[in-house]
């Protein structure tokens, strides 16, 4: 099994969270980046903010899948990230970063920001 951390779509009530029927919900997380949006979905890179997203145990159809969804390695690019687990433990989770910072420029994408300290899509 393996763990993916969600932040926009693919979150409960997003319109592509159906692609994690069969994954169990681990818990929401806080990861530190910067977010854009072009209305329609999110876009992640490297940066200080807050950002709420949740975490799920998925196996490797779903992985291949969320590949396939995220255009990995063409948009996104799924990294690993050091997680802490509900019991106290660490482990590993992949998350899918933004591939090209230097295009998240209005109008067309606009950065969100925190509200109360957290960014929420």
């Amino acid at each position: 099994m393996e763990y993916v951390i969600v932040y926009g779509s693919l979150k409960y009530g997003g319109w592509l969270h159906a692609n994690l029927s069969t994954s169990e919900y681990m818990g929401e997380v806080f990861i530190k980046g910067t977010l854009y949006t072009n209305g329609l979905y999110p876009a992640l890179i490297e940066g200080e903010d807050t950002i709420h997203a949740e975490a799920y145990k998925i196996n490797k159809y779903t992985l291949h899948t969320l590949d396939k969804i995220e255009s990995n390695g063409y948009l996104y690019e799924r990294i690993q990230v050091p997680i802490g687990l509900s019991d106290g433990t660490e482990d590993k989770a992949w998350i899918y970063y933004w591939l090209k910072p230097e295009e998240l420029n209005p109008p067309h994408w606009a950065r969100m920001h925190e509200v109360n300290g957290v960014v929420r899509f």
